[in-house]
């Protein structure tokens, strides 16, 4: 069985991210003790950061077709913290040329 969730904002219930998983228990908690540097992480840890912690709620169960639910779920909501579309495809942010020279101005001399 596969499960298709959502991680919300506990105090306005805005959903922040839509994953897959079929442990839920162990994915939650890889949720909250994420170190890596994503929006996801870090908006997990800005929640942490004032003692709250997102809320996790099953939206699907899946037997073979979780790759167009989570698409289908992604699609339903804005401001998601998600790197991909779902489904396991991933897609590029685009960069604009301003953003990427400033990068590489931050970057000169390191």
């Amino acid at each position: 069985m596969v499960y298709i969730y959502t991680l919300s904002h506990p105090i306005t219930n805005e959903v922040r991210y839509v994953g897959k998983t079929i442990n839920i228990k162990r994915r939650y908690k890889q949720h909250l003790y994420d170190k890596r540097k994503t929006y996801k992480a870090n908006w997990v840890r800005s929640l942490k950061n004032n003692g709250l912690k997102p809320i996790l709620t099953i939206v699907e169960e899946c037997e073979n077709n979780w790759q167009d639910r989570e698409r289908f779920w992604i699609s339903k909501f804005d401001n998601l913290t998600n790197f991909s579309l779902g489904g396991g495809v991933d897609y590029v942010r685009v960069t604009s040329e301003e953003t990427k020279e400033k990068i590489r101005e931050a970057n000169l001399g390191k």
